[in-house]
């Protein structure tokens, strides 16, 4: 699998399109979710220094997306990064692909000194709660509107 910087301004409609899914799946409906928002996020997104903004390709077929920040630090002092999405399209997920998409965000993380990473997730996307499960995601704190925060140190 190859990673490549998204060009938001010539991707623009495949990056909602894939959003647009994700949403679907982590909520049940497209009942909030704003098209103007997601266009307006990305374009942040894409002017932040110390974000990954990535298209997954496989066989010349563009199948995921992940978009992360690295630059990121705690209370403590301790620097870490933050998975805003993680993403494979429906007929590529179940495949051992979502960790190759874990490795290459751990793989920036780790270049950029960052000592863990964490996520949200809602417990409605039951594929997506496996996966965390399965690859060691830890639980923090209470559960509220946004979702369950999880986390995961960066290997070594």
């Amino acid at each position: 699998m190859e990673f490549v910087p998204v060009n938001i301004e010539q991707q623009l409609d495949l990056c909602i399109a894939f959003r647009r899914d994700a949403y679907a799946v982590s909520y049940g409906s497209l009942d909030g979710f704003n098209t103007e928002d997601t266009a307006a996020w990305f374009e942040r997104l894409a002017s932040l220094p110390d974000a990954g903004f990535y298209h997954a390709i496989k066989n010349d077929e563009t199948i995921g997306q992940i978009e992360f920040r690295k630059d990121l630090i705690d209370d403590e002092g301790v620097k870490y990064g933050y998975i805003n999405l993680f993403y494979l399209k429906p007929e590529f997920r179940g495949q051992g692909l979502g960790g190759e998409l874990q490795d290459f965000i751990f793989s920036q993380l780790k270049s950029a000194k960052c000592q863990y990473v964490q996520l949200r997730y809602l417990p409605a996307n039951s594929q997506g709660v496996a996966f965390y499960r399965k690859h060691g995601w830890k639980d923090v704190g209470e559960m509220d509107t946004r979702g369950q925060l999880a986390q995961k140190r960066i290997p070594e």
